[in-house]
């Protein structure tokens, strides 16, 4: 129940509000039930109190992401990847926020430096599929979402990748 854990951890920073694991989970949880404005007031608390706690930044610009805030998330990434340059899912996240800000060359570097790092996560292969149908490669982009699919995308994140193969490449 997201409810009853949002109000217990609510009340976990009444008892101790300086543990990074607070910010952090009540943060997703509120992001879970799209209460973007607050959790990343959250975030932000956190954040202030553990600068360099990635799962904190990862949340935050996960969240500036869906408010349309591409410029504002990428700074969170580059901070995630100064911090763990192998972390493909801040380079992921990073090629999703450029790509959508239309500095496609930046998109497809920080996409492919993810795959290069984790070739299994099929978040990323959605991502290239956007990348590639912005680029007018709709047989490469259509190849690249069914790759999604094939590594687990719609049992994990619900039937998204599906309905673009249905909508762009049927």
């Amino acid at each position: 129940d997201l409810a009853g854990a949002i109000t217990d951890y609510y009340e976990a920073m009444k008892i101790d509000s300086t543990h990074s694991s607070i910010f952090q989970n009540l943060g997703t949880f509120l992001l879970n039930v799209n209460k973007f404005d607050e959790a990343k007031t959250i975030l932000i608390k956190g954040k202030n109190l553990y600068p360099n706690n990635e799962e904190i930044l990862n949340n935050l610009g996960f969240i500036e992401l869906k408010l349309g805030n591409y410029n504002e998330a990428i700074k969170c990434f580059d901070q995630i990847i100064n911090l763990s340059p192998n972390s493909y899912l801040a380079y992921g996240n990073r090629g999703f926020c450029r790509l959508k800000t239309g500095d496609l060359i930046g998109a497809e570097n920080d996409l492919l430096k993810s795959k290069s790092i984790n070739s299994e996560n099929s978040y990323l292969y959605k991502y290239l599929g956007l990348l590639y149908f912005e680029k007018k490669d709709k047989s490469r982009a259509c190849e690249t979402w069914q790759v999604a699919i094939d590594l687990g995308y719609s049992k994990i994140y619900d039937s998204e990748v599906e309905n673009l193969i249905d909508k762009n490449c049927n």
